[in-house]
């Protein structure tokens, strides 16, 4: 029997599995940074095409190889997937996700600079948070949180109520729950 008629459905087999990651991946990085926009439904689809170009290249490029080659190239299709994820990763606030985890880990390791002033986010004439306000309020509100009001008054991300989420704090254990994404992942860090 000639495996040569199996070789095509092993490769596309191993092609679906390289591209796992892929949506994996992205479906991680919309839980840590929700606000993609309306170009999630354009950008998404771009990226897994990408992907799969880029996987089904590298994999044509394997043909016969070695099995050790082949299996960096499967390393290299993971790396430069996962590199295509995070570079082309849409977000409406125009800051990359890169530069907001960057932001997030600086204000943790800096906790000792941020001010009861950073409770109050920095925004631009549009209404858009400016630079690393963000990041600086999660800390703030960590570091601040037994100083918050909890009579209600406080409104976590300085947000009006709608019937989907209910911004108001009136004890310290809803604010991780009230945060979003990356802001989650920040309070827990600097609780460790």
């Amino acid at each position: 029997m000639n495996p040569q008629p199996q070789r095509p459905k092993i490769q596309l087999f191993r092609g679906i599995v390289l591209l796992i990651p892929t949506i994996l991946l992205l479906f991680v990085l919309f839980q840590l940074f929700p606000y993609t926009g309306i170009m999630v439904i354009i950008v998404f689809p771009i990226i897994i095409l990408m992907n799969a170009a880029l996987i089904y290249a590298i994999l044509k490029k394997a043909g016969k190889d070695h099995v050790r080659i082949t299996k960096r190239r499967y390393a290299l299709s993971l790396l430069v997937t996962t590199c295509v994820v995070v570079a082309l990763f849409p977000q409406s606030s125009g800051t990359h996700i890169v530069v907001q985890a960057i932001d997030g880990f600086n204000a943790i390791r800096h906790l000792g600079g941020v001010t009861v002033d950073d409770l109050k986010l920095k925004k631009d004439k549009s209404g858009y948070v400016i630079g690393d306000s963000s990041e600086r309020y999660v800390a703030a509100l960590y570091k601040f949180r037994q100083e918050i009001p909890m009579d209600g008054s406080f409104h976590i991300y300085e947000r009006d109520g709608n019937p989907k989420f209910d911004p108001v704090i009136t004890e310290v254990g809803q604010i991780p729950e009230k945060l979003s994404g990356f802001h989650k992942v920040m309070w827990w860090v600097l609780g460790l």
